[in-house]
């Protein structure tokens, strides 16, 4: 029950698109560190994070996990965020690239007040994401400068009605859907916005 809960808190959080450097080290059947290798995240939350691999791993496995946060919202005292995290999935690719769902198992307190400053300045700082604007929380319109929704007002429409089309107050039109099975997509006529739910 207690882990069911844990994975429904982890799908509501939200995963933004973001591309960093990435090492895992695996470990062996006695818990001692014995292979490192890199990777990059492809996307990433208070939950966990998806990363990108040429080399294997199994699912179930239990990684050490280093994020070099290269962004300009990050203190350079911050950059460096470090986890333990579980394999929840693999996806294999037609290229030979392992996709691989990554959750946070044990996180240091300093490390998840890090994460959490991480994301949240991610939202509420002037930040282009995918070519859209999301400014305090709120997607603006890219005609006009007007916020028309909140982030987690799209999620909860596109997640009951399962797509919707608006106009902004400027005439500029949009649309929301769900994209895959963990994905939501707010299109304007030249610009798209991706946020992974």
């Amino acid at each position: 029950m207690e882990d069911q809960s844990k994975n429904r808190e982890r799908r509501n959080s939200f995963r933004f698109k973001m591309v960093y450097p990435v090492i895992y080290t695996r470990f062996d059947d006695q818990g001692r560190k014995f292979d490192q290798k890199p990777s990059r995240s492809t996307d990433m939350s208070l939950g966990g994070v998806r990363l990108q691999s040429n080399f294997r791993v199994d699912s179930g496995e239990v990684l050490d996990i280093t994020m070099a946060l290269q962004s300009p919202l990050v203190e350079p005292q911050d950059r460096l965020l470090t986890f333990m995290g579980k394999v929840t999935y693999l996806i294999r690719s037609q290229d030979q690239d392992i996709e691989l769902g990554v959750s946070i198992q044990e996180i240091e307190d300093r490390e998840r007040t890090k994460l959490g400053r991480f994301i949240q300045r991610i939202v509420v700082s002037d930040f282009e994401h995918d070519k859209v604007t999301i400014s305090m929380g709120q997607i603006v319109c890219p005609n006009c400068g007007e916020q028309i929704m909140s982030v987690a007002k799209l999620k909860k429409v596109v997640a009951a009605y399962r797509g919707f089309k608006d106009q902004c107050i400027c005439g500029q039109r949009y649309e929301g859907e769900p994209y895959l099975s963990d994905a939501m997509v707010l299109s304007f006529p030249d610009k798209q916005i991706e946020l992974l739910c």
